[in-house]
């Protein structure tokens, strides 16, 4: 007799990764071809799911988020080459859908996402305490492991950078990690030899079209240099994982942008007069007289007796998670200590201290979590509390102590922008949004190239990235 996979022992399965299910050729985990005379039929399919997981339904429904996923077009052309692997493919969806309806969700963009809008948190961390994250968390390990698990060893030895690799549920997350760092890296070095870059009283945004454009110039240039090579066209599975991939960090750079409208929303009118602070002793005098002119709806006034460590908490974050691009031992020291300094504690007292008066709330959209607005203030101070470590501070470490990746992003990037904002020819809040605005050119080159890695093969698309990494890697020699 078959067995049984009801929903609970579905989720229980996938909340253990436990992946112990059938070694029928119906499974996307099986490399074993489905039987084109006895099996390959949706009939034959359907009995399969309903006997192994009560679906009750045509298996051909779920063809839908196959499309939505790697688009309709092309899930035609692949489906038509490989009806076995599609068969494979739906039985993995029906899977997946009896676990939780509207899974697809998190491997979908804009605007064919219209139940949720993407977050940070639905990528999968080691500490949730969440439930409903806990689950997003296991689909997504469970949808690329069972695609990945069930390659053929001759799709093992010809897509090696697939497989899982570290904390990565695939090694083409890792590779869109080292394209991310290769265009922000080579962004920074064409921004710095722009015109007016070091002038002072240029705003941070000066040159910045002109350092964009070089950059998607010379990433066109280098994925040019690799479209010849003739490789041969991807399975559909190999497409399904490449496109996935892709899909989830389009997603994070969504998330990104979104939660930067509340970085703007967050910035006080002028901190100027703090480019002047030498001592730590110097920073609450000074937010006293800066803020006592500035509009309130709180009455008191007084500062709270944790400011300058929570200040000092969010100097640390960045320095720990935010390295610069060249990471010789001489530029870390020289980084941290900018970010130690007590002109850097009185920017990030200055910017919680707006928070703590106003009594700022953020609108962030964080997976599983029901009450969407967000105490800046207490949330960190409550973080501040249970930190024992004052040396590093990993990500890893950030999740472990339950702190939402969006509001992690946004003390981060407010403190950066504001800390690089400070100038003696404008003021604070005109040079952080300068800053900001870097960021933002940044990012949406980032999910451009993004666009260009969709239409080629994954082994162009490795080489493209491992080309173009290596490249902006020996134009820092001191990076490593």
């Amino acid at each position: 007799m078959t067995q049984f996979f009801d929903k609970n022992k579905l989720k229980e399965m996938l909340l253990k990764k436990d992946y112990s299910f059938p070694g029928n050729p119906f499974e996307p985990s099986s490399d074993q071809p489905i039987d084109e005379d006895k099996l390959l039929s949706f009939a034959a399919l359907a009995d399969y799911l309903d006997e192994t997981y009560g679906t009750g339904e045509k298996p051909s429904i779920h063809r839908k988020n196959l499309e939505k996923i790697i688009g309709s077009s092309l899930a035609q052309h692949l489906i038509g080459l490989n009806k076995s692997e599609y068969y494979k493919v739906l039985t993995h969806f029906a899977v997946l859908s009896r676990v939780k309806r509207g899974w697809f969700n998190l491997f979908v963009t804009l605007p064919i996402r219209t139940t949720t809008k993407p977050s940070l948190s639905d990528n999968p961390s080691f500490f949730s305490r969440n439930e409903s994250k806990k689950l997003h968390d296991a689909i997504v390990w469970c949808f690329y492991f069972r695609l990945t698990q069930g390659m053929t060893a001759q799709e093992k030895e010809r897509y090696p950078m697939l497989l899982p690799r570290g904390h990565y549920p695939t090694g083409f997350d890792g590779l869109i990690v080292l394209l991310d760092k290769a265009i922000q890296n080579l962004f920074s070095m064409l921004h710095q030899n722009t015109d007016g870059f070091y002038d002072e009283r240029s705003l941070p945004d000066a040159g910045l079209d002109e350092a964009i454009e070089q950059t998607r110039t010379i990433a066109h240039k280098f994925l040019s240099e690799i479209m010849d090579k003739g490789h041969v066209a991807d399975t559909l599975r190999t497409t399904l994982i490449k496109l996935a991939s892709l899909n989830r960090a389009t997603n994070d750079i969504d998330a990104i942008l979104s939660m930067y409208s509340e970085v703007c929303d967050g910035l006080p009118n002028d901190i100027q007069p703090l480019i002047d602070i030498e001592s730590e002793s110097e920073i609450l005098p000074a937010l006293i007289r800066i803020f006592k002119s500035q509009p309130s709806d709180r009455k008191n006034r007084d500062l709270p007796d944790d400011l300058i460590e929570c200040s000092q908490l969010v100097c640390r974050m960045y320095i720990n998670t935010s390295p610069p691009p060249t990471q010789s031992a001489e530029n870390l020291k020289g980084f941290s200590d900018s970010h130690t300094m007590p002109i850097a504690t009185a920017v990030s007292a200055a910017l919680l201290y707006h928070d703590y008066l106003t009594q700022k709330k953020l609108s962030l959209n964080v997976r599983g979590e029901t009450n969407k607005s967000i105490n800046a203030y207490k949330m960190l101070s409550d973080l501040a509390k249970r930190i024992t470590t004052t040396d590093k501070l990993t990500s890893e470490d950030l999740w472990k102590y339950g702190l939402p990746e969006e509001l992690f992003k946004y003390l981060t990037t407010r403190y950066s922008i504001s800390r690089h904002g400070l100038s003696y020819f404008y003021p604070s809040r005109q040079g952080a949004e300068a800053h900001l605005k870097v960021r933002v050119k940044k990012l949406e080159l980032q999910k451009e190239t993004y666009g260009l890695l969709k239409d080629i093969t994954v082994e162009d698309a490795h080489q493209f990235i491992s080309n173009l990494y290596l490249s902006v890697e020996e134009a820092t020699p001191d990076a490593n």
